[in-house]
């Protein structure tokens, strides 16, 4: 829990790794959390080095580390307790790729 601004907010953060099965490189272009809607961002680490940027391609066949953030306000949930929710990655396809029934600790 935070703000933004003088406003209550709350971040929520998710790391992944994720299997590229198509026969593309593939770019994450962002992520989608399906309730309450809201649309966050979503970098790839490199391969070669530890950095995450949305410039990262994922290529075929590889295992990559994703992490996705974001920003919510009003918050939605009580300050100590875990938030639940559906969250979709987006690749450069527009295809949402659902994990469905995340659980966020509060931390």
């Amino acid at each position: 829990m935070g703000a933004m601004g003088d406003q209550p907010a709350m971040q929520i953060v998710g790391d992944l790794n994720v299997t590229n099965i198509s026969k593309y490189g593939v770019f994450v272009m962002g992520a989608k959390l399906r309730k309450p809607k809201a649309v966050g961002h979503a970098l790839v680490r490199a391969h070669d080095k530890n950095n995450y940027s949305t410039k990262n391609v994922i290529p075929q066949g590889a295992v990559s580390d994703l992490r996705f953030d974001f920003f919510v306000q009003p918050p939605v949930c009580e300050k100590g307790k875990p938030f639940k929710a559906d969250v979709a990655i987006i690749d450069q396809f527009g295809n949402e790729h659902w994990l469905k029934g995340l659980e966020f600790p509060y931390t």
